[in-house]
C-alpha cells in the first residue's frame, strides 16, 4: 500500500515558487548593499537565494516521492514537477554561471595587466593575448548554459520555451538589481548607469538564444531522457523493496520501551505482516526479554 504524497505548496503553474525566490534574492541583495560587498560576490549570493526555495522544496519532495508512483508517471511521459520550483532553480543556475564567468575573465584581465610591468609580454601583445584566452571561459559558459536548459528542458512538460524565458527573465532581473544596488560604484568608474542596464538586456538577449538552442536539442532527445529516467527509478524501487523484505523478515528491532514493540507486533499483525503464530512467538521473545 503506498500513500499519496502531499500537496506541495508550489504547485504547477503557481507563481508562488518564483515569487519566494525573488524575494529572497532581493532580501539578501539589500544586506549584501548594506555590507557594501563586492559586485562577484551580491550576485553570487543572490544567485544562491534566488534557488534556495525551490532547492528546499525539491527535497522536500524528493523525500515524499514513492518510488512506485514515480514510476507509472514516467511511463505516462508525465516526469511531475512543479514547474515554477524548475524555473527558479534554472534561473539561478543562470546567475550563477554568468558570475563565474565574469569572475574568470576578471582574473585573466588582471592577471594579464601585471604581465608587461613584470616584463614577461610586451605591452602591445596583451590585447592578441587576451583575445586567445577568452575563448576558453566563454566556449566553456556557452556550454554550461546549453547543457543546463536542455536538462531543464525535460520537466517543462508543456511550453518548455515559455518556461526557459521566464528563467532567464528572472535572471536578468536579477542582475539589473545588482546593477542598480551598485550604482553608486558604476558612476565612480565613470560608467553609465542606463548603459550598463542595457547591456545586460542584450547580453541576456544572447544568452536566450543559447538557451533555446538547448532546449530544442532537450526536447528532441526527451523520449531517450524518459527511458532512461525510467530505468534508473525501477532499478532503485528493487533495491527498496529487497530492503523492506529484507527488513520483515528478521526479528523486529528491539526498542526499550516494550509497549511500544507490543504496539509494532500488533499493528504487524493486524497488517499481515506476521501471522498469528508469528506474532505470539515474537511477544513472547519480548516479554521474555523484559523478563530478563
Amino acid at each position: 500500500m503506498t500513500t499519496r504524497p502531499a500537496a506541495s505548496r508550489f504547485q504547477d503553474n503557481s507563481l508562488l515558487g518564483i515569487g519566494a525566490g525573488i524575494i529572497a534574492a532581493v532580501a539578501v541583495g539589500k544586506v549584501c548593499s548594506w555590507a557594501h560587498l563586492d559586485q562577484y560576490t551580491t550576485t553570487t549570493v543572490m544567485g544562491l537565494a534566488l534557488g534556495l526555495p525551490a532547492a528546499l522544496e525539491v527535497q522536500i519532495q524528493s523525500r515524499r516521492r514513492d518510488a512506485n508512483v514515480d514510476i507509472a508517471r514516467i511511463e505516462r511521459g508525465d516526469l511531475r514537477r512543479p514547474v515554477a520550483l524548475v524555473v527558479m532553480l534554472l534561473a539561478a543556475a543562470i546567475v550563477l554561471l554568468h558570475t563565474a564567468f565574469e569572475s574568470m575573465t576578471a582574473y585573466i584581465q588582471l592577471a594579464l595587466s601585471h604581465l608587461p610591468g613584470a616584463g614577461k609580454i610586451y605591452s602591445n601583445n596583451t590585447a592578441e593575448v587576451w583575445h586567445g584566452l577568452s575563448i576558453l571561459p566563454l566556449t566553456s559558459f556557452g556550454m554550461c548554459l546549453f547543457l543546463v536548459a536542455s536538462y531543464a528542458s525535460h520537466y517543462f512538460a508543456k511550453r518548455p520555451y515559455l518556461w526557459t524565458a521566464t528563467a532567464v527573465g528572472c535572471a536578468l532581473a536579477v542582475k539589473e538589481l545588482v546593477m542598480l544596488m551598485l550604482r553608486n560604484g558604476i558612476r565612480e568608474k565613470g560608467g553609465s548607469l542606463p548603459g550598463v542596464l542595457v547591456a545586460e538586456v542584450l547580453i541576456y538577449l544572447g544568452f536566450l538564444v543559447i538557451c533555446m538552442v538547448g532546449v530544442w536539442l532537450g526536447r528532441r532527445y526527451h523520449e531517450a531522457f524518459l527511458a532512461k529516467k525510467l530505468a534508473r527509478m525501477k532499478d532503485k524501487a528493487a533495491r527498496e523493496a529487497a530492503k523492506q523484505h529484507q527488513q520483515n523478515e528478521t526479528t523486529p528491532p528491539q526498542d526499550s520501551d516494550p509497549i511500544k514493540q507490543i504496539e509494532r507486533l500488533a499493528h504487524l499483525r493486524d497488517t499481515h505482516v506476521l501471522t498469528e503464530e508469528e506474532f505470539h512467538a515474537a511477544l513472547a521473545h519480548v516479554l521474555g526479554t523484559k523478563s530478563a
